[in-house]
């Protein structure tokens, strides 16, 4: 492709990506909160999530299952009345009313079972309000590194096409002069649209990192600093907000299966009755009570089921346990590597930076010396923009790394 040909493509790529391109209007603003930190954020963004309606249905349902445990009686009481007349037979003046009322009686030890699965409710509420918080301490950990990584890009690429605007201007000058070959402007120039053609998508990327992030917290305020320190741990322990709330899940299910064999084959039920009665019109009225107490046995092939479902939900949910340890696991190890991989990019970077930055001082020297070409020149130039770029990504990769350390091993910020 002559030179000629990649200055149009080049101005037809810019002009494509321009006009497709979001402005910064478009964005929205993002701004440095000095007095906003990440609790804080996390504290936010929390309440405006979806799954703050999970975290409603729990507590409702802890605290029906207390109110059900706290309750004097099994189920609900019931009245009976009864009346009875013989004016459509006899009619000799008989006549009888009766009203009774039934209260259902906990079984042995099912009241107590009751409060224990309501406690145990309670105590998933908060293992899993941990849970949801931890999951969106890692969607704002992921969100802002993000944003720092487009940030960073799109600054680096901006003060590149700065340095190649000067070249620019220097190479015309001394073409203007005589100097060097107007085949050196047209090289310098296809090279700078070159870089303000690949500076579009970047742009773009940090238009969207901008974007997401506003939308995850509903909010344009940034945190002045959410660096975070590395956490010593070295494993997922059982104090992972996930494995404890897997934990008390299951325990949640055996009350479950506790509850269900207290009620054995139904409620005893006790009747309070009075009656009142008369068998002649001229009779007195005679007036009685009664105490009726009914006991259910022998149910427990009719329970066997509902027990026996409850029991595969429990082993389903040992089974989800095994699965999660596993995948906690995996995300450790491979958040692990990841904090190592960088660590040694960074490592490396810091050390080729300077002396890439020495070699390309020589060069300039060595060009406007004449020793050199321009386009060993601009190769230069590119490796050691290159090496540039990749130390300020690779030490905000570490900081990213250090928190999706903390995120697997479930530390929260």
């Amino acid at each position: 492709m002559t030179i000629y040909k990649q200055i149009s493509l080049s101005i037809a790529v810019i002009f494509l990506a321009s006009s497709i391109g979001l402005s910064d209007e478009d964005k929205g603003h993002l701004y440095v909160d000095k007095g906003l930190t990440f609790s804080q954020l996390l504290s936010n963004t929390v309440e405006k999530i979806p799954e703050r309606l999970i975290i409603k249905a729990f507590e409702q349902d802890a605290a029906a299952l207390q109110r059900r445990g706290k309750s004097w009686l099994a189920a609900a009481p019931s009245i009976a009345v009864r009346y009875q007349d013989d004016w459509v037979a006899d009619d000799i003046g008989f006549r009888e009313a009766e009203v009774a009322f039934e209260l259902p009686l906990w079984n042995w030890g099912q009241r107590s079972a009751g409060q224990s699965m309501a406690q145990w409710a309670h105590v998933l509420t908060d293992k899993h309000v941990a849970t949801v918080s931890l999951y969106v301490a890692g969607l704002l950990r992921n969100a802002l590194w993000e944003l720092a990584l487009a940030d960073r890009r799109y600054e680096h690429v901006k003060m590149v096409l700065n340095e190649y605007e000067n070249l620019l201007a220097t190479i015309k000058r001394r073409v203007d002069l005589g100097d060097l070959p107007r085949s050196d402007l047209l090289l310098v120039e296809s090279e700078y649209l070159q870089k303000k053609s690949a500076f579009q998508p970047i742009k773009a990327d940090r238009v969207i990192k901008r974007s997401a992030y506003s939308r995850l917290t509903q909010s344009n305020a940034i945190p002045a600093n959410y660096k975070e320190a590395l956490s010593d741990l070295t494993k997922v322990t059982e104090n992972h907000p996930k494995r404890l709330a897997v934990n008390v899940l299951i325990e949640r299910k055996k009350s479950e299966i506790r509850w269900l064999k207290s009620a054995g084959s139904g409620q005893s039920r006790i009747r309070l009755a009075g009656k009142s009665e008369t068998s002649e019109r001229a009779g007195d009225d005679i007036e009685s009570m009664s105490i009726e107490l009914s006991i259910p046995f022998g149910g427990e092939a009719h329970l066997a089921p509902e027990v026996s479902a409850a029991n595969l939900v429990l082993i389903e949910t040992v089974v989800q346990k095994e699965r999660l340890v596993r995948q906690l696991n995996q995300h450790f190890y491979q958040a692990k590597q990841a904090l190592e991989t960088s660590q040694e990019q960074l490592k490396i970077a810091d050390e080729l930076r300077p002396l890439m930055a020495s070699h390309l001082k020589m060069s300039q020297v060595a060009f406007s010396a004449g020793s050199i070409r321009l386009i060993e020149l601009l190769n230069i130039h590119a490796r050691s923009h290159k090496v540039s770029g990749q130390a300020g990504e690779y030490a905000l990769m570490l900081q990213k790394n250090i928190a999706l350390y903390n995120q697997a091993v479930g530390v929260m910020p």
